[in-house]
């Protein structure tokens, strides 16, 4: 059986109130449920999916330990958008910013970062004579 990382997330944090722990801890299983589609919802969203409450459920996203457990899944979504985006050459600029921004945020710095580009090859070739023109 799987581990639910929010859940332990809560569990370890001791400067939380035990009543927002149980809270927040029913609140991770129901957003784990389903996961891949949750993590890009906000907050009314949830509340629509899940009813507990809009401000409960913005409590429960913007907790510094959830924040950025969803936001590690989010970035690595996006770096593999822009990553296809490059691939396909389908707004490479925009892509290449994308992935700039999220090195630039992630504070790792990895060979990943590293694009190769290759021109096309020349189709007329010249060659040079003594003549002036």
């Amino acid at each position: 059986m799987e581990t639910n990382k929010m859940v332990d997330l809560i569990k370890a944090d001791k400067k939380l109130p035990e009543l927002i722990k149980m809270e927040y801890i029913q609140l991770a299983n129901e957003f784990m449920s389903d996961f891949k589609n949750n993590i890009t919802l906000t907050s009314i969203e949830l509340d629509d999916k899940y009813p507990f409450g809009m401000d409960t459920w913005q409590g429960f996203l913007r907790y510094p330990g959830i924040g950025k457990y969803i936001e590690g899944f989010r970035s690595e979504q996006a770096e593999k958008q822009a990553n296809e985006m490059i691939s396909t050459g389908v707004r490479a600029k925009d892509a290449i910013a994308v992935k700039q921004e999220l090195a630039k945020n992630s504070g790792n710095i990895t060979n990943q970062n590293f694009i190769v580009f290759r021109l096309p090859d020349k189709e007329n070739q010249y060659e040079l004579s003594g003549e002036s023109v």
